[in-house]
């Protein structure tokens, strides 16, 4: 009698114990969007912690002491903010994730053109230069910040979270690392920027 009614407890609550390990097992990231993820980890953060903070003054001093201050105030606002988006809207798909992150390289790219023109002004516009230097480094601090956020929430899913959290430590700090060493030289001895007049 006992034996029967362990069975059918047994029985009763299979369907949840096989949902929690369908759940489980959905939730697995393969090693190949592992290895993805891991580089798109290393772009990111080239670009938000290397590239940017070199170039921002460059694409922004041309236009005023204002533009460069409300781009670095404002970015310090953007970043955190959405730090806590992934909470309220998420993806889990690496297609996204990956147009995201050429978003995020567009973005860099275009403020390491407007960094490019220094000491000249994009269309010869104060105006319109500041809004455009401005909007992308809000832009750039935002998908930077989104990505790398929910980059490491999927990396801590599945079984081997503590070890891929890890590797994605070791990537942000790669990454970092990358994009400060190309544009150290570039900066400093091939002298590709052009500081604007202190003037403006």
């Amino acid at each position: 009698m006992n034996n029967t009614a362990n069975s059918f407890k047994f029985s009763k609550d299979s369907p949840k114990l096989e949902a929690r390990q369908s759940a489980a097992a959905k939730s697995q990231i393969t090693n190949s969007t592992y290895i993805i993820i891991l580089i798109a980890t290393a772009v990111v953060n080239a670009q938000m912690n290397g590239i940017v903070p070199s170039v921002t003054s460059y694409a922004s001093l041309p236009y005023s002491q204002a533009t460069y201050h409300y781009g670095l105030a404002l970015a310090n606002v953007v970043s955190p903010t959405m730090s806590f988006l992934p909470f309220f809207i998420t993806t889990k798909s690496i297609p996204i994730l990956c147009a995201l992150t050429v978003c995020s390289s567009i973005v860099t790219s275009f403020i390491i053109f407007l960094a490019a023109l220094s000491p000249n002004l994009i269309f010869d516009s104060h105006i319109i230069g500041s809004c455009l230097a401005v909007g992308a480094s809000l832009l750039a601090a935002g998908l930077h910040s989104y990505l790398r956020v929910v980059f490491a929430s999927l990396l801590r899913q599945g079984e081997q979270s503590e070890s891929r959290l890890f590797w994605c430590g070791v990537f942000i700090q790669i990454g970092s690392f990358a994009g400060s060493a190309v544009m150290f030289p570039l900066i400093n001895f091939v002298h590709i920027f052009t500081s604007a007049p202190p003037c403006r």
